[in-house]
């Protein structure tokens, strides 16, 4: 196993290694969950390691699940959603965000560990459900490292405040512009989609 990794990558996982928390803010395909693959290959053999991967949504903890089964083996990787439970004792658990929550309040299997990664969040910002994102945080272990993984956040710098200050531990936040896979504006027409260009016209660009 070896792959080539930007320099903002290398930062988080330094980072990690270093006993921070790591606020990872970076565009969508930039490579953010590399950083956790990587981590992850580095410490799933380590004894004691234990894991919670979250998410925001049952289809995308079902598509972590999969893929790292896939990387890692069945026997390293757990779920914990509303629907599954299965294999808690892995070192590697993936789960709602709701349901890591409500294990720390009592009312789940207990899912406390020594990193806990939280894709997507910035869910902490929606008024409905940024709630159990703030629970979650407060509730985890002061032990317990978190990487934070988001590209829809416009003042991280607020959140690395507030988590070094609910946890007492030093936070880094780590951030790129690059966007691997630019973004394409498309016209749907006669069912397919077309280049602006084939009918000359000229999409401006809000960034310029």
């Amino acid at each position: 196993h070896k792959i080539i990794l930007d320099s903002w990558q290398e930062a988080a996982i330094n980072s990690f290694h270093q006993g921070c928390h790591v606020v990872v803010d970076a565009p969508t395909t930039a490579g953010k969950t590399c950083i956790i693959e990587e981590i992850f290959h580095d410490r799933i053999k380590t004894k004691n390691f234990r894991s919670c991967y979250t998410t925001p949504v049952k289809s995308l903890a079902n598509d972590k699940y999969r893929e790292f089964k896939e990387m890692f083996g069945s026997d390293s990787i757990g779920i914990a959603t509303g629907d599954l439970k299965e294999n808690f004792h892995a070192p590697i658990i993936v789960a709602t965000l709701e349901t890591y929550r409500n294990s720390l309040l009592g009312s789940e299997p207990d899912l406390n560990r020594n990193l806990v990664i939280y894709d997507e969040y910035h869910y902490l910002q929606d008024k409905n459900r940024g709630s159990a994102w703030e629970e979650a945080m407060i509730l985890t272990s002061q032990k317990t490292q978190m990487i934070l993984l988001s590209a829809s956040i416009a003042n991280p710098n607020q959140f690395v405040e507030w988590i070094e200050h609910i946890t007492e531990r030093k936070t880094k936040l780590i951030q790129t512009e690059k966007r691997p896979v630019p973004l394409v504006d498309l016209i749907w027409q006669q069912n397919s989609w077309l280049l602006p260009k084939t009918y000359g016209i000229k999409i401006k660009n809000n960034n310029q």
